[in-house]
């Protein structure tokens, strides 16, 4: 701790590229530094004080006379990080030359004065108008005008991204002393450089002076006259502007060394007070100095002590022997303003004239003050300078001992020996006493009949005030009355008109009239129409009564002859018949056709005479399971359909156990047609895998995608989840692939049967993960075990060379793009809550209420427990119990809106962020729906809790900037056939620099036209996307909280993206991909997703039937995604497969 006090000033960086976590860093270390000084009030004792500096100067707290330790920690502690883009390092050190340390804001003469200034970068002045050069230019000005105060500065400097040319030149010299390069934040927080720092400050500072005994301060009467000032005031009043703030500046152009009163508004007042008992020039001025000089410090008490160098801080400790009246008649003002007694009074008299206390009593000063008003009073009604001319004469003492003195004289002449009888002595004591008496008496009735005198007066005017105002309430009594009758009634109208109300009836009105327009469209619409109809229907009915005449004269012909019609109906009637009879003759021979083309076979028969049930019957029994239909109702399906459609029975229909038996069959038919597509091409495939535990299991699946598309390959439950069994889990499914092939093509011959499993494990050339734990280690056995079998399948293995070998040999690992936006989501719910600890150290959000403390989960943000919340709350498949999503779909219908928010769970890949954005657009809705719905239970209760908290929803505003800017982007990108694998390592390397520069300024992601990646611009017909951009004028706070929180996320985006996409960037294994690498990697999908739709219909075939074997699941799994029917149908011998 220093001996020596100090006067000392911490300037802070906190601009965007320290961040929240090492703000706090620098936080702790200016704490642990102040708390070695000894900080206090005394003159030998230290004082602080802070700025911050970024983009903008914040004056976080100054130097004062009352300081204490505990307050200044206080103030530290509370420091806030208000990030910006810019450092602009010299207006943080003009803020402290020009107002930290200006006189009058707590820097104290004799006392040393320390700077110390915090930066890990390089004057920066952003898009201020001038240039780099020039703000370190200013920089190094505003040190050396600190500097020399005096001033010693200490300069440190943190990281490698620091300019020592610029530190060195804002320290004081020798810069070996004044000048701290430290490596990191780290570093800066730990005791060594603390030590370090306060040592240098206590070695530079001197040691103390013994203290100097109090002097009045020295005082310039100020130079300025009331008409200039007045003169000012009218021209600002005339400008229409702020006298308050214009007024001062400009008195201080004239004139520097004037102070000037906190309120104008009172230094006008006084001086247009006692001008008006002034009446030269000369009078005038020194009206304006008396009033300045009252108006600057606390101390002063009137302008005739301040001449005598009398203040209220030296009253009982100053001698000036003789004073003037002036100085009595101010010192009586100060003591009846300040509620002091005659007994201060007189205390202060005798300390400042040097007089014993016994000279005269209080009563005596009592009287003499008394005197001196009234002798006041009388000069100032003859005018204002005879009242100066009194109050500068000397004052005249009061002597009490005078008349006493001269009375123990007479007595005592009658006794010419010293020792005088006793008898005259108490003689003398008793004519002094009551000399005294007398003369208090008097005194005491004089004061007596003025206070009487004084309250008869003010006994008579509080009685003409009382009557009046008996008389002004009467009246008033009754306009009050009118008036609260009317407020209410305003007040009550005005209820009806709230904004929200009022809104609500513009937007009926204007549904309303939207609908009226809408039906009176329809119906102009439908008079047109009708019109047309008329129209046509009245030149129908000219048509039909031409018809009709016609027919009448037609009927008239055949009246007039009989015979002639009956001849022609004889001979209609004639044909008719003929044609009825060779319709039945050709219908009957339909039916007999239709009957036997309808007709279901159900068996055949094999060679050797036996029946069984024919290849179409299987087909269909596979079809079936496949789809879902259980065994034991595929024959009532297929007997139902049959009668439906074609009328038939059909009777003889298979038992359970063949449709178990087709269900096994449909998996080997599945894996047949897998392994004869592999060896039909000789081509560079893929290997896709994935695991999964469920109910207690461990499920594994192997996909091999083609150049021409994607096979399931397997679903199988494992043991255990390590490298060993599932390269063990390989071997098995290769192994069944070829005996399956060589079982369907070959007789079972195991050396054919180890060369179709080698050829099947050569056209593996690349794999595809989302690189688990033990993925990598089960790449590396994949690899040996196919090298081993690599001379079986290539019969000129050995003369191949070492080079063509080993490209043959290689595998190629890549990394699904969905999991990488799965560790997005991960990473950036714990950054979040990384900054709402930073952000606040108290609960928000629901946690504030206390029903909801021990909910959640500790590892959960505020935003994601709110996009989760707001989910179960109003999300279709959301909570059964609590959840209103009937009702917000309702409210958002009748605004003509519909609900964007999803499951949480499900698509879990960019859930999060999507549903994120989602509550963002929906913000007003929800808070609307709230309001209008209440908080009826603990989930609305705490959605109302959490959608208060500007800290959750700046989160939540974060992750839907980043699904917008981000996310979506590179979706697309994934679901994009044009652009394969390799293509991805050019937009992943363009993902990690742009992340690289939002992590230092995340601003331009709040313009709506940022666009990461070429070709795929921001989709502003997303929901929710203005809302994400648009600029919270009334809420800086949470434009502000929303940056912190998004860069947060960027960093931790950024750490995922160096991790996991290694083989993309710059120097990885895929950065730069040759032809050879293109080519082989042609079938290699961008995402893993096939293995997850596997583990999807795996969860749901479960659901459905919760008894279903592994195997049967497989084959459903695998007849369905590889669309096995299909393929059979383009199959020459489809009847051999089936037989076979």
């Amino acid at each position: 701790m220093c001996d020596s006090p100090v006067d000392i000033v911490f300037v802070l960086d906190t601009s965007a590229s320290i961040g929240p976590i090492n703000f706090a860093k620098q936080i702790n270390f200016i704490h642990d530094v102040v708390d070695m000084l000894n900080i206090g009030p005394g003159t030998r004792q230290s004082r602080v004080a802070a700025v911050s500096f970024s983009s903008n100067v914040v004056f976080e707290f100054g130097f004062t006379d009352d300081q204490n330790k505990v307050d200044v920690l206080n103030a530290v502690d509370k420091i806030n990080y208000v990030s910006g883009s810019s450092t602009r390092t010299y207006a943080g050190l003009e803020y402290v030359h020009k107002t930290v340390f200006a006189t009058g804001n707590g820097e104290r003469p004799g006392i040393a004065n320390v700077v110390v200034v915090l930066t890990d970068g390089n004057t920066n002045p952003g898009h201020a108008p001038i240039t780099g050069l020039e703000g370190k230019q200013f920089t190094q000005t505003e040190a050396s005008a600190i500097r020399s105060l005096p001033a010693y500065v200490f300069a440190i400097g943190i990281g490698s991204g620091v300019d020592k040319t610029e530190i060195n030149g804002i320290a004081s010299t020798p810069s070996d002393t004044f000048s701290i390069l430290v490596d990191s934040y780290d570093v800066l927080d730990t005791s060594v450089i603390k030590n370090t720092v306060l040592t240098r400050v206590c070695e530079v500072v001197p040691p103390p002076a013994p203290p100097a005994p109090t002097k009045p301060p020295q005082r310039d009467d100020p130079d300025i006259n009331y008409a200039f000032v007045i003169q000012l005031r009218d021209i600002l009043r005339y400008e229409q502007q702020n006298i308050q703030e214009k007024l001062p500046s400009l008195l201080k152009k004239v004139n520097s060394r004037v102070k000037i009163p906190s309120k104008i508004s009172d230094l006008i007042r006084k001086i247009e007070n006692k001008f008006d008992k002034a009446n030269t020039e000369e009078l005038k001025e020194k009206v304006l100095r008396e009033v300045l000089l009252l108006s600057e410090d606390s101390t002063v008490i009137g302008i005739h002590c301040s001449k005598f160098r009398i203040f209220s801080n030296n009253l009982y400790n100053f001698v000036c022997g003789q004073v003037t009246n002036g100085v009595v008649y101010e010192l009586e003002k100060f003591r009846s303003s300040n509620n002091y007694t005659f007994t201060e009074l007189t205390k202060w008299v005798h300390h400042i004239v040097g007089l014993k206390s016994e000279t005269f009593s209080e009563h005596a000063m009592r009287y003499s003050v008394k005197s001196l008003l009234k002798n006041r009073l009388d000069m100032s009604r003859k005018g204002y300078s005879f009242s100066e001319q009194f109050l500068n004469e000397t004052y005249t003492y009061p002597k009490m001992g005078t008349n006493k003195a001269s009375s123990t004289d007479n007595l005592a002449e009658g006794c010419e020996n010293p020792k005088c009888s006793k008898q005259k002595l108490k003689t003398i004591k008793c004519c002094q006493q009551i000399q005294n008496l007398n003369y208090q008496l008097q005194h005491e009735k004089e004061e007596v009949e003025e206070e009487l005198t004084q309250e008869y007066k003010e006994n008579q005017q509080l009685s003409d005030q009382l009557n009046k105002i008996i008389k002004d309430k009467t009246i008033s009594d009754k306009e009050l009355s009118d008036l609260k009758q009317k407020y209410e009634t305003v007040i009550n109208k005005l209820q009806k008109y709230n904004t929200r109300n009022i809104n609500k009836k513009i937007q009926r009105r204007d549904t309303k009239l939207e609908t009226i327009n809408k039906t009176l469209t329809n119906e102009k619409e439908k008079s047109s129409f009708m019109e047309e109809s008329i129209t046509q229907s009245e030149k129908e009915i000219l048509v039909l009564k031409e018809d009709k005449r016609n027919l009448q004269k037609r009927i008239s012909y055949l009246k007039s002859k009989p015979e002639l019609f009956e001849n022609k109906q004889n001979e209609n009637i004639s044909k008719l018949r003929d044609e009825n009879k060779e319709l039945q003759e050709s219908n009957a021979i339909l039916q007999e056709i239709i009957e036997e083309c309808t007709k279901i076979p159900i068996f055949k028969t094999r060679k050797d005479g036996s029946r069984e049930f024919c290849d179409e019957m299987k087909k269909t029994y596979m079809e079936l399971i496949s789809l879902g239909v259980s065994c034991n109702m595929c024959s009532n399906v297929i007997k139902s359909v049959i009668k439906n459609m074609t009328g038939q029975e059909l009777n003889d229909m298979p038992e359970v156990t063949f449709a178990k038996r087709m269900a096994l069959q449909a998996n080997l038919m599945a894996k047949f047609q897998l392994a004869d597509t592999i060896l039909s091409k000789d081509s560079a495939n893929t290997l896709q895998f994935d695991g999964t535990s469920k109910w207690g299991e461990h499920f594994f699946t192997f996909d091999i995608t083609t150049s021409e598309k994607t096979y399931s390959a397997s679903l199988m439950d494992l043991a255990t989840e390590n490298s060993a069994t599932q390269l063990n889990a390989t071997k098995a499914l290769f192994n069944e692939l070829g005996e399956i092939y060589v079982s369907l093509t070959n007789e079972k011959n195991p050396e054919i049967l180890t060369k179709v499993i080698s050829k099947m494990v050569k056209t593996i050339h690349n794999t595809m993960s989302d690189r688990g734990p033990t993925n990598k280690p089960y790449v590396k056995l994949f690899e040996e075990w196919r090298k081993s079998l690599l001379p079986k399948a290539l019969e000129n293995w050995e003369t191949l060379n070492e080079e063509c070998q080993q490209s043959i040999i290689d595998i190629h690992d890549f990394y699904c793009g969905l999991h990488l936006l799965t560790n997005f989501a991960d990473y950036s719910n714990k950054s979040l809550k990384k900054f709402e600890e930073i952000s606040t150290a108290e609960k928000i959000g629901m946690k504030t209420l206390s029903q909801f403390s021990n909910w959640g989960t500790r590892s959960e943000s505020a935003a994601q427990r709110l996009i989760r919340s707001c989910c179960n709350l109003l999300q279709i498949h959301g909570c059964e119990t609590a959840g209103r999503p009937q009702q917000f779909n309702a409210y958002l219908f009748e605004n003509g809106l519909k609900n964007y928010l999803v499951p949480f769970r499900g698509n879990r890949f960019n859930i999060l962020f999507q549903n994120a954005r989602a509550v963002y657009g929906h913000l007003t809705h929800i808070q609307d729906f709230i309001e209008m719905y209440g908080t009826g239970n603990n989930l609305l209760l705490s959605v109302n809790a959490d959608i208060e908290s500007k800290i959750a929803l700046a989160g939540v505003r974060a992750l839907g900037l980043v699904d917008v800017h981000i996310n979506r982007p590179l979706w697309k990108l994934l679901d994009c056939n044009d652009v394969s694998i390799t293509d991805m390592s050019q937009y992943y390397q363009k993902l990690h620099d742009s992340i690289s520069n939002l992590v230092q300024d995340s601003s331009p992601m709040f313009d709506e036209n940022y666009q990461m990646f070429e070709n795929y611009p921001p989709e502003k017909d997303l929901f929710g996307f203005f809302a994400l951009h648009a600029v919270e004028e009334n809420n800086e706070e949470l434009d502000v909280l929303t940056t912190q929180a998004l860069e947060l996320i960027l960093a931790s985006i950024l750490s995922v993206i160096k991790r996991q996409l290694v083989d993309h960037l710059t120097g990885g294994k895929h950065s730069d991909p040759n032809e050879d690498l293109m080519l082989i990697s042609q079938s290699v999908p961008k995402t893993n997703q096939s293995n997850e739709s596997n583990f999807g219909q795996l969860d749901r075939i479960k659901r459905f039937k919760p008894n279903a074997t592994t195997a049967h699941i497989e084959g459903m799994v695998l007849y369905v995604n590889n669309k096995t029917s299909d393929w059979l149908d383009t199959q020459c011998n489809e009847a051999d497969i089936m037989q076979k």
